[in-house]
């Protein structure tokens, strides 16, 4: 199996995070789970790390800063495997 266009299949889940405005408490590669179509296609899910784990929770109630928050945890792990930030 080729990980072809993960860059695009991550950046499609930080938009979907971010127009249904779902905060994050960690992004960690085993939370994401790789859903085989065939041999060529796949899609990513994330399965677990939902919620704001924040003290102050202005993420569930401000989209900037939700937003902000999201590019920070992306980033991070785009670094961790070393993809390019597309988001």
């Amino acid at each position: 199996m080729s990980l072809a266009n993960l860059e695009e299949k991550v950046e499609f889940i930080f938009n979907e995070l971010v127009r249904n405005k779902a905060a994050l408490s960690e992004l960690e590669s085993c939370n994401i789970l790789v859903k085989l179509k065939n041999d060529r296609a796949y899609d990513l899910d994330i399965i677990d790390g939902f919620g704001n784990s924040d003290f102050l929770k202005i993420c569930d109630v401000s989209r900037f800063f939700l937003k902000r928050k999201l590019v920070r945890k992306f980033a991070k792990f785009c670094d961790q495997l070393q993809l390019s930030r597309v988001f």
